[in-house]
């Protein structure tokens, strides 16, 4: 191969990596690996190459735009953002839950706005890893709240790391449902998020736990973080909001899993809009 071609086609690899990263903020060397039909040795060398030209920044298995690292939004920001379809999503989550289930809270701004229907239920118990949802379950006397120890992740509120996994252990603690939170949720990439040191201890409450249900407001479909939590398969059910794409929606109704799409404001009756796959 004469001297300027290979260079010439490393440009335009270059030019696809950055449009990739302006379109999807993420990128994994798997992702790459098929986007440019190249080997994933060719793919970390290109990676290295943007980062040292200053025009990406590299993470653990894969890439983010410069300046980013995939800056996840403030605790703040998330809290105010999207609220009333958060809460719509809260409230029909709450419906998989029966009187006197042990129910696991994943830590996050929309897991939390669950707890108010779940004060409706009696005789529950709900583990949380959320500081802010442990702080909702203490307005609400009759949830008897546990939340569990670890290492305080302050940006997300959230409690982490081998501790609270190693406590879930010890106590072989069982639960009824899971509620898990995702950065981005999608049927080919599944539950995915940002921050990999965040997912262990989500695959280890889905492990405990009889069903697991995804919750995400519209925004998060059709969206792939930078690190998958679980396929769609392991979850019962998605419940999301009026929001979401109506693509990915139906692309979510091709497979086994439940889809619930939350009214935008309270229903006192009437049943859930849910689609599952058509045989």
């Amino acid at each position: 191969m004469p001297d300027d071609v290979e260079p010439a086609f490393s440009r335009l690899r270059h030019r696809r990596i950055l449009d990739f990263l302006a379109a999807r903020k993420e990128a994994t060397v798997e992702e790459l690996t098929g986007l440019l039909d190249v080997s994933p040795a060719t793919v970390r060398r290109d990676m290295a190459e943007l980062a040292g030209l200053g025009l990406a920044k590299r993470l653990r298995g894969g890439l983010v735009p410069a300046g980013s690292l995939a800056r996840e939004p403030s605790f703040r920001e998330r809290e105010i953002t999207r609220s009333a379809e958060k809460a719509a999503v809260g409230r029909a989550a709450a419906r998989f839950v029966r009187d006197g289930d042990v129910v696991f809270l994943d830590g996050g701004t929309t897991t939390e706005l669950l707890v108010p229907a779940l004060a409706e239920r009696s005789g529950l118990t709900v583990l949380t890893c959320g500081i802010n949802v442990a702080a909702a379950l203490a307005r609400h006397p009759s949830l008897k709240g546990i939340i569990l120890g670890g290492e305080i992740h302050g940006d997300s509120q959230t409690i982490l790391g081998s501790l609270a996994e190693v406590l879930l252990d010890s106590f072989g603690i069982r639960c009824d449902v899971a509620f898990i939170a995702a950065a981005g949720v999608s049927a080919r990439g599944g539950a995915t998020n940002r921050m990999i040191d965040r997912i262990p201890l989500k695959r280890r409450a889905m492990g405990m736990a009889g069903r697991s249900v995804l919750v995400a407001d519209g925004s998060k479909l059709g969206v792939d973080a930078f690190a998958r939590i679980a396929d769609i398969g392991e979850f019962s059910a998605v419940v999301t909001d009026e929001s979401a794409p109506a693509d990915e929606l139906a692309a979510l109704r091709a497979t086994d899993v439940e889809v619930v799409v939350a009214p935008s404001a309270p229903e006192e009756s009437g049943p859930l809009r849910t689609a599952r796959a058509r045989t």
